[in-house]
């Protein structure tokens, strides 16, 4: 199993709480990480969020001792955590954690945080690794920054570049490192990852800004990229924004989760990209290999259709797991409810405009509606900003 801490979950326009979450196996305490240095044991899927909101999450839990969540208090009718999370899952791996000061011991997780997945290089995505960079040290293992070679481009030539931000990989504060689509990959000694492209809407005019979609419906795999000048090719001739998912295994326990970044369903997209990766992951499902999907879904159902920016809503979200419930039975006919139990852990929800409405909750109203009228038996959850979850 996994511990999953969500750092952030916001699809904005707050800032401090977009998303990043931190992963480890439920074999090892972040006590043993912190006693015994143990550098290989931690992930981290982008990094919106990260240091000050993983001390907020130490603090929280060595007060309370039980689940918190600050965005609870944007809303004067969100619920309890537990009424977004299916508690069976809630756990509070920090609260024992006395050693030192909240910010003190989040530091030190971090340093014992050697590799970082990014999804895609919008900045609610990467805010966090820039900031955070400034204080990791140089003697300590250089932390490696992983995404597909038009994610890490982007980071170099837009973030690290000197001007934006001082360029952390020339002074071996970070590495950044490229992984290929669709290859199955070592992250360190104890990871095997598997890198899937996304669509995340349209670029316009050839540059990195998604517009309003007009439809109204050490690793020895990944390499380090070659120096180059110019703009990247940020996503080739289609003109499609990519994103990307990971497919995250703990070998030593086959445990395995799906971690999608922004993306919009193929109905949008009309490509396949989304169907690939249901074709692939559905014998992991029937074979109850994979313990949950993390995917977004950015905006209620009242949302306007033609304000998604390459996101989803819940009938698209819907629609997709139908998909993958479909490949499920292909394989095995006899499961007439192949996603039935299933977690789905709902990320990346966007604040309401007027503030004037929770939109997890209506988010989760929606799929909930939806999940008994398509027959689906999901169990969802809507991730919460400084929440853990063990799966």
């Amino acid at each position: 199993m996994l511990d999953i801490t969500f750092l952030g979950t916001s699809g904005g326009p707050i800032e401090g709480a977009t998303c990043a979450i931190l992963v480890k196996p439920s074999v090892i305490s972040y006590d043993s990480i912190l006693n015994e240095s143990l550098q290989d044991e931690l992930l981290c899927i982008d990094a919106g969020s990260g240091i000050y909101s993983l001390s907020e999450i130490i603090y929280n839990e060595q007060e309370n001792n039980q689940p918190y969540s600050r965005c609870k208090n944007l809303y004067p009718e969100s619920m309890e955590v537990d009424q977004y999370i299916d508690p069976k899952l809630l756990l509070t791996p920090f609260k024992d954690l006395h050693q030192s000061s909240p910010f003190k011991l989040a530091c030190k997780i971090f340093e014992n945080m050697n590799h970082y997945l990014i999804t895609h290089p919008h900045l609610d995505h990467i805010s966090a690794l820039a900031i955070n960079s400034a204080g990791f040290k140089p003697n300590n293992s250089q932390k490696k920054v992983i995404g597909s070679a038009n994610t890490v481009n982007s980071l170099q030539d837009y973030i690290f570049n000197g001007i934006i931000w001082p360029n952390m990989p020339s002074f071996n504060i970070i590495k950044l490192v490229t992984m290929d689509y669709w290859v199955k990959s070592q992250v360190g000694p104890n990871y095997e990852i598997t890198m899937f492209n996304l669509s995340h809407g349209k670029i316009k005019n050839n540059l990195c800004s998604t517009v309003v979609n007009e439809r109204k419906s050490d690793t020895d795999s990944p390499k380090t990229p070659a120096s180059r000048s110019g703009s990247p090719n940020v996503n080739g001739g289609d003109q499609t924004y990519e994103s990307s998912a990971f497919l995250i295994t703990y070998k030593s326990e086959s445990t395995s989760i799906l971690v999608f970044g922004d993306f919009e369903s193929d109905l949008i997209s009309k490509s396949t990209k989304n169907f690939q990766i249901w074709h692939h992951i559905a014998p992991l499902i029937t074979s109850k290999s994979l313990s949950a999907v993390i995917l977004e879904c950015s905006s209620c159902s009242s949302s306007s259709h033609i304000e998604l920016y390459g996101h989803l809503m819940p009938l698209h979200l819907i629609k997709e797991l139908d998909s993958l419930a479909s490949e499920c039975r292909r394989i095995n006919p006899t499961l007439t409810k192949p996603l039935k139990g299933f977690n789905i852990i709902v990320n990346h929800v966007k604040e309401s405009a007027d503030g004037q409405f929770d939109p997890r909750r209506k988010v989760q109203e929606d799929l909930e509606r939806l999940n008994e009228e398509y027959d689906l038996g999901v169990k969802f959850s809507i991730a919460l900003g400084g929440v853990t979850i063990r799966i």
